[in-house]
């Protein structure tokens, strides 16, 4: 099936970023005590005909080929000792997209958009104001195409009092706070690790990340993910090209193996680095992101073309001399 031909709009669009979707985010309770429950509304306000992806993305089969970014909020910052409960994410609403030039049901997030997280206070939590900080990532798109995805962190004051816990909604909250559920304080919810989405032949699926199966599932699908890329039309053809360049440049079995071994070294070290930004670097959490920013298309332009005129015989691109003698 031929790629969908989801258009992109950029920031030069007639909507900027912050008319598309705006987001917020209010405890439920402040002042509050120490050791209280403080649910925290995260508010997707959508502009008229825009919508998101929900946190589990459903892909009709006429867009199988689209790459969803799913709406996520993750907790960057809380107070020392407080817990966090299982996000409570609400139901999508059906609308209309024509992504491909036919109409084509799409589930999405829509008009006002409340999205729950449960946190539970320490009871040694020091009167003042305790700060919680959180980071909202999405995706906004029309009936037509998808905008690149957003990045927001919010900061959400708590004032702490000491007092006589009541464990209640702000009033003034309560029209914001009336789907949340209670149930969200159980003991088995003191802890959340979003669970890994995965997509594979069109076969969705989650699970746990963490724990020894979920490491041991997670490097079996990256080393399936690397084997099944080199077997792909645009990098297949190259491997034996790559193994021919490098018995020519070490003359010899032994330093082929070891010419062989620091290339595949490099590798793995670049795919790490890029692993490290996405895990820590804010805003950074796939490796598509690199696209969508100004300045990185361009620059792998430019080293493109650079490695194309050094094969071309124009120049060449040597290593210091150093290299050469190891």
């Amino acid at each position: 099936m031929a790629s969908a031909p989801l258009l992109w709009r950029s920031a030069l669009s007639c909507q900027e970023p912050g008319d598309r979707v705006t987001v917020s985010a209010v405890a439920g309770k402040s002042p509050a005590h120490p050791g209280d429950q403080v649910p925290i509304a995260v508010i997707l306000a959508h502009g008229l005909g825009l919508h998101t992806w929900p946190n589990k993305p459903v892909v009709p089969p006429p867009l199988q080929d689209l790459m969803p970014i799913a709406t996520r909020v993750s907790v960057v910052r809380a107070p020392d000792g407080a817990r966090v409960g299982e996000i409570q994410w609400p139901a999508p609403t059906s609308v209309t997209v024509r992504y491909t030039g036919v109409a084509v049901p799409l589930l999405a997030y829509v008009d006002s958009t409340v999205v729950y997280v449960p946190l539970t206070l320490a009871a040694e939590q020091p009167v003042g104001e305790a700060l919680v900080e959180l980071r909202v990532r999405y995706q906004a798109c029309d009936s037509v195409v998808c905008y690149p995805p957003e990045t927001i962190t919010l900061s959400v004051p708590i004032v702490v009092t000491a007092a006589a816990d009541v464990r209640t909604i702000d009033t003034t909250q309560a029209k914001t706070f009336e789907t949340f559920d209670l149930d969200a304080y159980r003991p088995q919810h003191a802890s959340y690790t979003p669970p890994a989405y995965l997509n594979v032949f069109g076969w969705s699926f989650s699970f746990d990340p963490l724990g020894l199966w979920g490491v041991v599932l997670l490097l079996a699908l990256a080393a399936l993910g690397g084997l099944l890329l080199n077997v792909t039309p645009c990098v297949l053809p190259l491997v034996p090209v790559k193994i021919i360049g490098l018995q020519r440049a070490a003359g010899d079995p032994r330093r082929l193996k070891f010419l062989g071994g620091a290339m595949g070294l490099g590798v793995v070290a670049f795919w790490l680095v890029l692993g490290g930004a996405i895990a820590w670097i804010s805003g950074f959490d796939a490796i598509s992101s690199l696209f969508q920013t100004g300045w990185f298309a361009p620059l792998v332009g430019i080293v493109a073309g650079i490695a194309g005129l050094s094969m071309l015989a124009s120049f060449d691109l040597r290593l210091p001399r150093v290299v050469y003698l190891i």
